[in-house]
């Protein structure tokens, strides 16, 4: 029996975690609750920080009886990173066994799924990963197989994009039918080849959940097992977890085990995942609240509590920094491409192009793809916008400048991004020295840890150790490039046999590109101006990142986004019941307005054709009652 948290404990944890920490009351009730619970926390709320004090503190009482443990669950490898680095060294005892702590996708796969495919095919798993998967499958070809990609491509469909269902039946992704009747020759074939993929050890994301509920319904026992193994279940960024992940979280655990859910509904705009459809988690009207907010000051709070439709909120900002009015852009459709040029003045007539700490300006909207019919979408806004160039990395031909990263806004995905820095510099170096696959083409980021993966992997498992050092070292701002220099030369060039003393080899070590601007390196999605860069974006896109100012597009989704949520930023609150497209709409405005630390701003159309063909109009009325919380900005 662990006894109750007190607030001592809270203060040493304070203080354990150090950079100034200091939890409110509502943080302190969530870490000193011990029985199963619901967290509502609004963006910015340090929730992920409590959860680590909470985990920090519980650790002290390791080994529990039993040898049984805690189960840390989230979505994420950068959020299991920051819960690991808010532990810090006090906390280790919290991370190995018997405890868990990792992504869903990694605790289904170890405990469920990969026992689930062994028991099934006798073996574990080669490689779980989408891409790969979708690789398999488009280099197997067959005269059947090209019938049938006839047959799918006229139906919108591919065999890529098919999944299969927990009676391993080919199925669209979302659906429980066969794609197609299970007696004819194209259903032979496209099942036949996934099968074949399928038992060579190359799994879609989905399937680690296909082979864990199989292998639940096999064994009826092993929830139990959970239960006792895992008394305490902690589950961060619930808003994230979608329904086959709940289903399976409840199947393990139900209301015997004390689970606590942490997360925000509010910003639950998936409607799909990699294994399921959307969010259903619905915290109950008791729900423990994380309402105060450490990223922005009030005036962007009031704007969220105005937005929040699924789990009412009232936000609190953090009484710091600069309380700088929201503003509207108000734009006729002629003067759309002057949108970006008016937010880069409004950030350089309040200096923020001055701020320390290199200050992030974005622009982001919900639709990032051209309207069939014209409709206005991001890139009406800035015509060069592409969708895919956000996807990808800038290609730089120097060590220097892969790793040029380092120099910019070091936000939450840091990890991630660094890693993929990492990547594409080996990839560049093995281009530079030569090197071809055993199929005769260059090496690409995708292929590079693939060929590792299968013919060295301890120069893949001397990557992880030394990579995760990397990090960690330039996070805090020492330099890294000698260091993955000397790892390129040895042991990556000895595993691909290239010569590092080669001119090419030696010129991307040496050489430094890092200064290009955006258009050298490839960038499409940047909007310079004089005070920095405003990068263009999606919403869903920065999600999880934080900017110094946020500008939200109007975009075109059965109708105009911010038209159809108009009354919420007049000052109405969400009642709960609004219709489905307008708490849509909602979700995503909320997970946009909510990303800045100083500046909001919102852009919306003065008059144009909305939804079939309807005229979405500002009157004088409507402006006289926006300009009581924003401040507006007309464009004429």
């Amino acid at each position: 029996m662990i006894p109750p948290i007190n607030d001592a404990e809270i203060d040493w944890a304070e203080t354990v975690l150090g950079k100034g920490i200091s939890f409110d009351a509502e943080a302190r009730v969530f870490i000193r609750t011990m029985a199963s619970a619901q967290v509502v926390a609004c963006p910015g709320s340090g929730k992920t920080t409590a959860l680590a004090a909470k985990l920090l503190i519980l650790s002290r009482h390791l080994p529990l009886p039993g040898n049984r443990g805690f189960c840390v669950l989230t979505h994420t490898n950068v959020a299991i990173d920051e819960i690991k680095r808010g532990l810090s060294s006090i906390g280790n005892a919290i991370l190995p066994y018997p405890n868990f702590c990792g992504t869903f996708q990694s605790f289904v796969g170890h405990f469920l799924g990969y026992p689930g495919y062994a028991e099934e095919f006798g073996h574990r798993p080669s490689c779980v990963d989408s891409e790969v998967a979708s690789r398999e499958l488009q280099h197997r070809h067959s005269g059947a197989l090209e019938n049938a990609r006839f047959y799918l491509d006229k139906r919108g469909m591919s065999i890529e994009g098919l999944r299969f269902n927990k009676r391993l039946q080919v199925v669209k992704i979302g659906e429980d039918t066969p794609f197609v009747g299970e007696d004819t020759p194209t259903y032979a074939a496209v099942s036949g080849l996934k099968k074949d993929v399928l038992r060579d050890g190359y799994l879609f994301y989905e399937d680690s959940y296909v082979f864990a509920q199989r292998h639940l319904d096999r064994h009826p026992g092993v929830p139990e097992l959970f239960r006792n193994r895992f008394p305490f279940v902690f589950v961060d960024e619930m808003q994230d977890t979608d329904e086959r992940q709940l289903e399976i979280l409840t199947r393990l655990f139900g209301e015997v085990a004390t689970t606590q859910l942490v997360g925000d509904p509010n910003q639950a705009i998936y409607r799909r995942t990699d294994v399921g459809t959307g969010c259903s988690w619905r915290p109950p009207a008791g729900a423990l609240t994380l309402p105060k907010s450490r990223r922005f000051d009030q005036p962007i709070a009031d704007v969220a509590t105005r937005l929040a439709s699924v789990s009412p909120i009232t936000v609190r900002g953090n009484g710091e920094g600069i309380r700088l009015t929201p503003h509207l852009i108000v734009f006729r459709d002629d003067m759309i491409q002057e949108v970006l040029p008016t937010f880069a003045r409004i950030i350089v007539q309040l200096n923020l192009h001055r701020l320390p700490l290199r200050p992030s300006y974005k622009a982001v909207g919900w639709v990032a793809k051209e309207h069939e019919t014209g409709k206005h979408t991001v890139p009406s806004y800035w015509p060069a916008f592409s969708a895919a160039q956000g996807r990808r990395r800038a290609q730089y031909t120097t060590l220097r400048g892969n790793l040029s990263i380092c120099a910019g806004p070091l936000g939450v995905d840091f990890p991630r991004q660094f890693g993929r820095a990492v990547v594409a510099s080996m990839a560049g170096f093995l281009r530079a020295g030569g090197a071809l696959s055993p199929s005769g083409r260059r090496f690409t980021e995708a292929t590079v840890l693939d060929h590792l993966r299968e013919t060295n992997p301890s120069v893949l498992r001397e990557l992880e150790t030394v990579g995760a050092e990397w990090c960690l070292q330039a996070r805090a701002g020492r330099e890294v490039t000698d260091a993955v220099a000397a790892f390129l030369v040895d042991p990556l060039a000895g595993a691909f046999g290239i010569d590092a003393s080669l001119p090419p080899a030696r010129d991307f070590l040496s050489g430094d590109d890092s200064e290009k601007t955006p258009e050298q390196v490839g960038s499409a999605n940047r909007f310079l101006f004089e005070g920095g860069v405003i990068e263009v974006s999606s919403v869903h896109a920065v999600k999880s990142e934080t900017h110094t100012a946020t500008l939200f597009l109007e975009t075109f989704y059965y109708g105009y986004d911010i038209h159809r949520i108009l009354p919420y930023l007049k000052g109405a609150i969400p009642a709960g019941n609004e219709q489905a497209r307008v708490k849509e709409s909602l979700k995503v405005a909320f997970v946009a307005c909510s990303r800045p630390t100083h500046l909001l701003c919102v852009a919306i159309h003065a008059d144009t054709l909305g939804y079939r063909n309807g005229r979405d109009r500002l009157t004088e009325g409507d402006l006289d009652e926006l300009r009581q919380k924003w401040e507006i900005v007309e464009l004429r």
